[in-house]
């Protein structure tokens, strides 16, 4: 049996899998509801780096206030969604977008974890869910991580990526124990109203629940670490797994 294979939970960690610049820069402080990850940054005056604030405010724009409407801001030429405040810092920035109703209808981000399907891409009326999904299952993180679709693995371990090519640049956010989890029931109820292209049935959300031993966070957590994986080698995929099997072991998150 592989590395990855054997891979199992230490210390009673939670784990979250992602990709990119700027899903790492926001992940490296906190995970959980995006507004509550706003309000955070916000309230403690975090920054990101410069190589990647645009992106991270439009990330937040996004999710925060309705796609394609304006975002007034003082001194700003208007005409267009604006992503930066030219003479605001970034808590300044963010202070703006939750200042904006908090109803939208949200675009799926890199950051969707559970409830991404290739067939499903799902927008609804759900703010505060986003950034929110842990599992403690660490090969489910991996598996996000690099974008491989958890039914394929888990039916017949097949390494089938959603976008057809691993992600780049994909990591592991690993949190504590201690973090404060939604009640199941109240999970259910979230996820069973998620628009999609069919109705999400509490049957389904069991099930992708179950399958990637999913929990949702009640408010935003600093993790404990950040792990980034080795770049994914598609001519040998059970290598590749393996290899970030065993970097999570080495850093001690996972063994």
């Amino acid at each position: 049996m592989s590395d990855f294979e054997n891979l199992s939970r230490n210390g009673g960690s939670y784990y979250r899998g992602s990709y990119g610049q700027e899903a790492n820069a926001i992940m490296s402080m906190a995970v959980g509801p995006i507004r509550s990850v706003a309000k955070y940054f916000r309230d403690n005056d975090l920054d990101v780096c410069d190589a990647v604030r645009t992106k991270v405010v439009r990330l937040f724009n996004k999710a925060i206030i309705q796609p394609n409407g304006p975002l007034i801001v003082q001194g700003a030429p208007q005409g267009e969604i604006h992503v930066s405040a030219p003479g605001h810092s970034f808590a300044d920035q963010l202070d703006t977008l939750l200042k904006r109703p908090q109803s939208s209808q949200n675009l799926f981000t890199i950051f969707e974890h559970v409830l991404y399907e290739p067939e499903a891409q799902l927008n609804s009326h759900r703010t505060s869910r986003l950034l929110e999904s842990i599992s403690y299952n660490p090969k489910v993180a991996i598996l996000y991580a690099y974008g491989i679709s958890p039914d394929a693995w888990f039916e017949s371990n097949q390494v089938d990526f959603w976008c057809g090519r691993p992600n780049q640049n994909a990591f592991i956010a690993v949190l504590p124990s201690s973090v404060e989890i939604i009640d199941s029931n109240k999970q259910l109820a979230m996820l069973c109203n998620i628009a999609g292209p069919s109705t999400m049935t509490k049957g389904e959300a069991e099930r992708r629940m179950q399958r990637d031993s999913e929990e949702l966070l009640s408010k935003a957590f600093a993790p404990c670490s950040i792990i980034d994986l080795p770049v994914f080698d598609t001519t040998d995929p059970i290598a590749s797994l393996d290899a970030a099997a065993d970097e999570l072991c080495n850093r001690g998150v996972a063994s």
